[in-house]
């Protein structure tokens, strides 16, 4: 996996995408994939995934998309979770919070805090949780 993200090459970029999708339950794995896709993000179709992430019909898609930008870290991914935190569809927020744990910005803690305590996110508490939990671990520098 770590290797492919070395090569720059739409090949390898497309064999990782199909790696990320899958459901992969080794954390190192899983943290490799999404460190070889940044790598390759150039050979991606990011304004797809940042229109699927706004304007799909399907909530599955949307959410894919989402939480794909958020693991390749582009910038434009933090208004586009903000927008979804917010969405009245419960799959949406639930994905939301898991792809801002993948983001890795401490700055949606007091969001995600305020989110615990409303009822309505009841179902995604777990998420909520875990999330924060992630966020607000001590963190390395040269972190990753």
């Amino acid at each position: 996996i770590l290797l492919m993200g070395t090569k720059n090459t739409n090949r390898s970029a497309d064999l990782l995408m199909e790696a990320y999708q899958r459901d992969v339950e080794a954390e190192e794995v899983r943290a490799a994939t999404r460190l070889s896709l940044r790598n390759v993000r150039e050979h991606l179709e990011l304004d797809l995934y940042i229109k699927n992430s706004k304007n799909a019909p399907d909530k599955r898609l949307r959410g894919q998309a989402l939480k794909l930008l958020s693991a390749l870290r582009v910038p434009e991914a933090a208004p586009l979770l903000e927008e979804a935190l917010n969405s009245p569809v419960t799959y949406l927020r639930g994905v939301a919070v898991m792809a801002v744990r993948e983001l890795d910005d401490p700055a949606f803690i007091a969001q995600l805090e305020t989110m615990l305590r409303r009822p309505r996110n009841q179902r995604i508490s777990l998420q909520l949780k875990t999330a924060l939990k992630y966020l607000k671990r001590d963190r390395i520098i040269g972190e990753p």
